[in-house]
């Protein structure tokens, strides 16, 4: 992975620095608990950084079957958290981040609010080229978008998720929008993460 110069551009050297300065929290995983990686992947488009989402295949055996999510997955035994998250972006997305990125930072680790899988999961912060292409696995990627930081940071993308229960009722979480895409759950907590830093640095003030 690339650590010089971060391609260049001003707006990521200043994210690789706030990301420096904020030391993510990590979850020390439980002999029930799994561990996963993702990676927040950005890239300079004309008119503002914009960030890689895709939509995961319907799947009875998912439990985020459908969902927006971060390029990721389940850590194998015996491997590196941040080596999770270039494998499995390499596989489902086909960018290789070992040789076309820039690592910027982690944030912190989260786990799922409601009940669900126990499991762990380590975000990473990477920039890439928009030269790079993205070529999806359909077999993991439904749908795969760039998405405009400034979008995700609008008030006006703000959203609402209604989860049904399987026993009657529903539970209402908060979620971000895009092109009738709804983004909730671990990816909307994460982007919040990213967001709060992004708005520091555009702001002027410290993340």
């Amino acid at each position: 992975m690339m650590t010089e110069n971060p391609l260049g551009d001003p707006e990521i050297g200043a994210l690789l620095l706030a990301l420096e300065q904020r030391p993510p929290r990590l979850h020390e995983a439980g002999p029930l608990t799994k561990e996963a990686s993702v990676a927040l992947i950005l890239r300079r488009a004309p008119e503002d950084l914009e960030i890689l989402l895709i939509q995961r295949p319907v799947s009875d055996s998912d439990p985020w079957s459908g969902h927006m999510a971060l390029p990721g997955g389940r850590r194998q035994a015996d491997e590196e958290a941040l080596t999770t998250a270039v494998r499995e972006t390499l596989e489902e997305v086909g960018i290789d981040l070992a040789a076309d990125g820039v690592l910027l930072g982690r944030l912190d680790s989260l786990q799922p609010m409601r009940s669900g899988p126990r499991i762990a999961v380590a975000p990473f912060v990477f920039a890439v080229q928009p030269t790079v292409a993205a070529t999806p696995d359909p077999r993991e990627v439904a749908k795969l978008l760039w998405v405009p930081v400034s979008h995700l940071a609008d008030p006006a993308s703000a959203a609402e998720h209604l989860e049904v229960m399987e026993g009657g009722g529903h539970l209402r979480f908060p979620a971000l929008s895009y092109d009738g895409h709804i983004i909730w759950g671990l990816t909307h907590r994460m982007l919040q993460q990213f967001l709060e830093i992004i708005r520091s640095i555009r702001h002027g003030g410290a993340a």
